[in-house]
């Protein structure tokens, strides 16, 4: 027994020891009680660190970060800035504000900010956001993800511990949500989890169903299942009413995007609550050119995904026949038409407003083909006489042009604003550059490969590209090699590449090269990633895997 004791007491003064040893490098106080007395509870996460805000005996919605005399502040003579548990300054914090506000939000204003309010303001009355907004402003790729993890502790606190819902916790989520940049920095995302999440939030706050009669009876016994008979909600002033509805819409553009782009959630269906709330912002007499911008966001949406519902039903309904496509698209193009014509002319970021249209206008053009599709164009069972109305390649014409229409409205952006771009762009960006990488190299008798390469010059295009997101990482004043804008410039690099060995070897009548010259190409650790591989021997789903989507699908 004794030595038993002496063991136990060896393993315990070990663990002491690496705990203090943690506390050391994490600049956090060795007395527990003076941390829980800031507020502050040191959760090792798996990285190391910290997780800030993890209050065992408070609500998280009251949560806010600690003052500059707090002992969560690193200490100044063992830690740098670049510390992962390093907070701004009061004057970091209204610089992060501000970059959020000018530069990121007006891209996606699904949150309005009154005029007036400032950093300390909104730290006040949506904790939770604010640090969402400190989180995807900063600059720094390292602090960024390091921010967001602690936020990811708090959601899942708040969401199956405590069950909390409220519209500062979806805000948080759906800001994490539009500018995140998972899915360039890991191989994985987690996008889909927090999507449903904050869908659920959502039908917490809608309620869109009255509760079934017994519910006030079957409450008293199982206070879980209902709503006791004396609550009684409070109808939210007119502001709040705003400010839920934009959350809900938002939330479903956002869905939307997510389930096309990785398939492992359904988007959120579109319903009479969400219509009458557009219509409120649409109409409120104190609307904004953003609640405006907002509004065409929601409406481009609402009809990709009348679009991707028409593909849906020519693909699973074999039992009857087709309608003939052209009608399809003269309808949804029509619908399209009108939207753009509505469009107040003096909306803010116009250029990817018209950018999102064209995207759109993609999308409507493969009802009839999928862009990306190497079946032939014309089976042999069919002849140039019996051809339908809209042809597969009159069909493949327009796609090209509205990829090449998107291409050209990102070009006209200053790199300066590309911090602010949600993920959504990016995405679409992606998926016009391998609608073009596919026409140009797309071999079949009816499709002409040079009008392509005349039309639009993908080389041309991945150089600029890649030369305006070096300048953009510049601009966010990224300290990282491996931040998201210089991983974009190299993943534009090595296609160009890519589809200068592709012509060569066309051009040549040869079968293409089984590597690519890029050994010398600076590349770090960047060119050990599995996709990177992929791309060296010319494999064509190199995008595919570096993004873990499939761009051929809306």
């Amino acid at each position: 027994m004794g030595v038993q004791i002496a063991q136990l007491e060896n393993k315990i003064e070990t663990l002491t020891s690496m705990l203090h040893s943690v506390v050391r490098t994490t600049g956090l106080p060795a007395d527990p009680s003076s941390s829980m007395h800031d507020g502050y509870l040191g959760t090792i996460n798996p990285h190391g660190g910290a997780i800030p805000g993890l209050t065992p005996m408070s609500n998280v919605s009251s949560l806010s970060f600690p003052s500059s005399q707090s002992s969560f502040q690193p200490d100044e003579s063992s830690h740098s800035s670049s510390s992962p548990l390093y907070e701004p300054s009061d004057s970091e914090a209204d610089h992060y504000f501000q970059v959020f506000e000018n530069q990121m939000l007006p891209l996606f204003p699904f949150i309005h900010i009154p005029p007036t309010m400032t950093a300390s303001q909104l730290r006040k009355t949506r904790p939770l956001l604010f640090r969402a907004i400190i989180a995807v402003a900063t600059s720094s790729t390292e602090q960024k993800m390091s921010r967001i993890d602690g936020l990811r502790f708090i959601w899942a606190k708040s969401a199956l511990t405590q069950d909390e819902t409220n519209i500062d916790t979806l805000l948080s989520i759906l800001t994490y949500i539009t500018w995140s940049i998972d899915p360039f920095m890991k191989r994985t995302s987690n996008l889909s989890r927090m999507m449903m999440l904050a869908i659920s939030l959502v039908y917490d706050l809608q309620k869109a169903r009255p509760p079934p009669p017994e519910v006030h009876v079957v409450a008293k016994m199982a206070p879980g299942l209902g709503t006791s008979d004396g609550e009684a909600l409070e109808p939210p002033s007119k502001s709040c009413y705003l400010e839920q509805q934009r959350a809900i819409l938002a939330c479903f553009v956002l869905s939307c995007y997510i389930s096309s782009y990785f398939r492992r959630i359904d988007a959120m269906r579109w319903t009479s609550q969400m219509e009458e709330g557009l219509c409120a912002i649409s109409e409120n007499d104190e609307r904004s050119s953003s609640d405006e911008a907002f509004v065409f966001h929601v409406r481009l949406q609402l009809l990709a995904q009348r679009v991707a519902e028409v593909r849906g039903h020519n693909n699973t309904n074999s039992m009857s026949p087709p309608n003939p496509p052209s009608i399809y698209v003269k309808y949804l193009q029509g619908q399209l038409d009108q939207l753009r014509a509505s469009r107040s002319p003096n909306l803010p970021h116009m250029d990817m407003l018209s950018a999102s249209s064209h995207h759109v206008e993609l999308c409507i053009n493969e009802t009839v083909r999928q862009a990306t599709s190497s079946e032939p164009l014309l089976p042999a069972s069919m002849s140039a006489n019996n051809v339908p109305g809209f042809e597969p390649v009159e069909c493949l014409w327009r796609s090209l042009h509205a990829a090449k229409a998107w291409l050209d409205c990102f070009h006209s952006v200053s790199p300066s604003l590309y911090m602010g771009f949600p993920f959504f762009y990016w995405f679409q960006l992606v998926r016009c550059l391998v609608i073009l990488k596919h026409l140009s190299v797309f071999e079949d008798p009816a499709w002409d490969r040079l009008a392509v390469y005349s039309t639009v010059d993908l080389l041309t295009v991945l150089e600029w590209m890649a030369t305006k997101s070096d300048l953009a990482s510049q601009a966010a004043n990224e300290q990282s090699d491996n931040d998201m804008f210089r991983q974009v410039s190299k993943c534009l690099r090595l296609s160009q590449m890519w589809v200068t060995a592709k012509r060569d070897a066309a051009a040549s009548s040869a079968q293409a090269p089984t590597a690519l010259p890029c050994d010398n190409a600076p590349l770090a650790d960047f060119d050990q990633a599995p996709w990177m591989s992929e791309l060296a021997m010319g494999n064509e789903s190199w995008i595919e895997e570096f993004f873990d989507w499939s761009p051929g699908t809306l």
